[in-house]
């Protein structure tokens, strides 16, 4: 399934193909999925949320990098 990246009232977060939403549009930016996850970013942390919208780890870091061979950087 495809995931677009969507601006609301300036906060970003993912629709699906049908623009259903599929998390809340509270991130500050977002990058797109990679194997299923995605990087986004609250004020200046950075975590990753999964394609149902739930974070999958907790946003906290300075700094992260797309997922790659199921790992991120």
């Amino acid at each position: 399934m495809l995931y677009i990246k969507k601006e609301e009232l300036g906060k970003w977060g993912f629709v699906d193909e049908k623009e259903n939403p599929i998390c809340k549009f509270i991130y500050d930016e977002v990058r797109d999925f990679s194997e299923g996850i995605a990087a986004v970013r609250i004020g200046d942390k950075w975590g990753y949320i999964n394609q149902d919208g739930a974070e999958i780890c907790e946003i906290r870091y300075e700094a992260v990098g797309d997922f790659q061979s199921n790992l991120g950087v």
